[in-house]
């Protein structure tokens, strides 16, 4: 099951920009954002959103570090891509 799912590259500056739009959440207000990449780092308090766009900063195995571009939810933080 996804969380969020790539959106569209474009290129900005010479540099490739990678979106998400978050699909997750739904049924529960949002997807859970933790501060740090480790499962255990602690959770926001906030949630972010579905539909929310957001840009990827990193990403690194299903945990994708992102900054908000629209939608509701914490500016920045690590989620996961991808629930089991």
């Amino acid at each position: 099951n996804l969380c969020a799912c790539p959106c569209f590259p474009f290129w900005f500056g010479g540099m490739s920009i990678e979106m998400w739009k978050v699909v997750g959440g739904g049924d529960s207000g949002g997807i859970l954002v933790r501060a740090g990449r480790d499962l255990k780092s602690p959770a926001l308090e906030e949630r972010l959103a579905k539909d929310s766009e957001i840009q990827q900063l990193e990403l690194l195995g299903d945990r994708l570090r992102y900054r908000l571009q629209s939608g509701t939810g914490p500016q920045e933080g690590w989620i996961s891509a991808r629930i089991s």
